[in-house]
């Protein structure tokens, strides 16, 4: 897929888990986190967004991983996720913004693993890619995919936003 889909997926993830949050600053850090999040395991191609803004990042990833390979892992991201946690984290923008990030790399891997590409599920493990469905990078398919998230993005950021505003001014 495409950065743009990623970082659509990435921001739809983090809008829907702003639900769960009370305060304006966790929604904005949730929905922040996760399109960046959307875009963390591309940081292994030298041509993904991220890579531009993180050269010296990218190259670093690179010597660990080719492109789909540690970081297109989930549980190399499950594992980290859980080491996050072990750490006493008291501060609700923090728990959203680590949140937000972790379900935007998720979102990144279901929509890769949705394509021809596939990713490895089980690496270092096993190299096997495994695809969800075959769609084709930069396709009409892809598109209505990444149209489809960003309705929904616009749909919840209403909710989260512009709905409770309304509700103060009525």
């Amino acid at each position: 897929m495409m950065g743009k889909t990623h970082l659509a997926g990435g921001i739809a993830c983090g809008c829907v888990a702003a639900m769960a949050y009370p305060t304006v600053g966790a929604k904005a850090a949730v929905i922040v986190m996760g399109a960046v999040g959307g875009l963390v395991p591309d940081i292994d191609h030298k041509n993904s967004k991220l890579s531009h803004k993180l050269p010296v990042l990218s190259w670093i990833a690179r010597l660990f991983s080719g492109h789909r390979g540690l970081f297109h892992c989930p549980m190399f991201y499950a594992a980290l996720y859980i080491l996050i946690w072990l750490l006493p984290i008291q501060n609700l923008l923090v728990a959203a913004g680590i949140n937000g990030l972790f379900l935007g790399i998720c979102s990144h891997l279901l929509l890769d693993a949705c394509t021809v590409n596939g990713i490895p599920l089980l690496f270092p493990v096993s190299q096997k890619n495994i695809h969800l469905l075959k769609i084709r990078t930069n396709s009409g398919a892809e598109l209505l995919i990444r149209v489809a998230l960003i309705i929904l993005t616009g749909y919840l950021l209403a909710l989260l936003f512009i709905r409770p505003l309304l509700f103060k001014i009525l």
